[in-house]
């Protein structure tokens, strides 16, 4: 399970348009890394099913991508109007609203808006994990994108049934 957690978080961060910039994507060593703690940390935070994990793998890949496209650049903004000081959105809210904006409180949702009206930073991150979503989960197929028969499902087989065994007489 961690190897296909692994290798999933691996794909989701290289991504072309969201995953993990130059030079980070063609490290290989970094990349591994960045890999095996989103892989790692999903599996701490466990889930009950298949697409739980799948969704949960994104919002952590989500938040480190953001986190490592942070590191080396000037987190500080002037922003008092937003109520955050000078500083950016954390990253694991601009995943919530990216993804969940409604399942945000109302104080919270509101002081998102706000800054991500201002801070085109935050907007453009915001933009490439709603973007990294419907890419992941566009071409899975649905039940419903089953390509239809054109034959009817042939009739099971019933099994002969045994002639009775005679009944003896006393």
């Amino acid at each position: 399970m961690r190897n296909g957690l692994r290798a999933l978080a691996d794909t989701l961060l290289s991504t072309p348009g969201f995953g993990l910039a130059e030079p980070t994507r063609s490290d290989p060593e970094l990349r591994r890394e960045l890999s095996s703690a989103v892989a790692r940390e999903v599996m701490q935070r466990g889930g009950a099913s298949a697409d739980e994990l799948l969704g949960l793998a994104v919002m952590v890949a989500a938040r480190v991508v953001i986190q490592t496209g942070r590191e080396g650049r000037p987190n500080a903004r002037p922003d008092a109007s937003a109520g955050l000081g000078d500083s950016h959105l954390p990253p694991q809210l601009v995943v919530s609203f990216a993804l969940a904006a409604d399942s945000l409180s109302g104080h919270v949702r509101t002081m998102a808006e706000r800054h991500l009206g201002s801070c085109p930073s935050c907007t453009q991150e915001a933009d490439q994990v709603r973007r990294l979503v419907r890419g992941s989960f566009s071409s899975a197929p649905k039940p419903s994108d089953a390509p239809p028969t054109s034959e009817p499902p042939a009739p099971r087989e019933q099994p002969e049934a045994e002639p009775p065994a005679p009944r003896e007489q006393p």
